[in-house]
């Protein structure tokens, strides 16, 4: 069975914007919020997602990246400019 949820001191605007994307879904302003949350709990967030990304061995080290860079901004990548 599902949680129920309750958000006090939601601002008029957030409130409104919320039904008037609700509407243009043809959703429920609850059908709505719940889509939303589902889709935004569906993956990692952002702060999980670069500690696995710095967690992993990308087979290149920060320099090379860096001199990468650098040089398809057309620098020189040894310089560091």
């Amino acid at each position: 069975m599902g949680r129920t949820l309750q958000i006090r001191d939601l601002s008029e605007h957030a409130y409104s914007e919320l039904r008037v994307r609700a509407a243009r879904e043809d959703l429920s302003l609850s059908g709505y919020v719940r889509k939303q949350l589902e889709k935004m709990t569906a993956g990692p967030d952002m702060k999980a997602w670069l500690e696995s990304a710095l967690d992993r061995d990308w087979g290149v080290d920060r320099e090379t990246a860096l001199a990468a860079v650098r040089e398809a901004k057309g620098g020189d990548p040894e310089s560091g400019e």
